[in-house]
């Protein structure tokens, strides 16, 4: 139980300083002796995250629910070799939230629609839990 919280811990930590949709794998404001800089790196090698754009990463600025859907989305798909389409919709992250909703990693109702304002770390774990495989959660 201990491992399983340090693990969501520490993944939640990285996420809920990520901002996405950029392409720069090395943000300009993400400082080498920083301690998030290896899980940041980590995350944009592996096509978790890509900025707030401009080669930017914005660490100081809030995670929004569209920005953690995207990122469970990203870790879903990896996980379970699911297609992930992305495609424009009305808003950038449609394709995140379908995705969601139809891997039941969120519920139709949730968020009531608000997409765009910030996610509680609360919210940010119970979203992630339900992206990632039950084997990674009980080790």
């Amino acid at each position: 139980m201990r491992k399983t919280f340090y693990r969501l811990f520490t993944l939640t930590a990285v996420i809920m300083t990520c901002m996405l949709y950029a392409s720069a794998i090395e943000f300009s404001d993400v400082q080498s002796n920083s301690w998030y800089k290896d899980y940041v790196d980590y995350a944009a090698k592996n096509g978790l995250i890509n900025g707030t754009g401009d080669g930017y990463f914005s660490p100081d600025k809030e995670f929004t629910v569209a920005q953690c859907l995207t990122v469970a989305a990203r870790i879903h798909s990896s996980q379970f070799g699911k297609e992930l389409t992305e495609y424009s919709g009305e808003n950038w992250y449609d394709c995140y939230k379908d995705y969601c909703i139809d891997n039941k990693i969120i519920s139709p109702q949730q968020f009531s629609g608000n997409f765009n304002r910030s996610i509680t770390r609360e919210e940010t774990v119970n979203v992630l839990i339900n992206a990632v495989r039950n084997d990674f959660i009980s080790k």
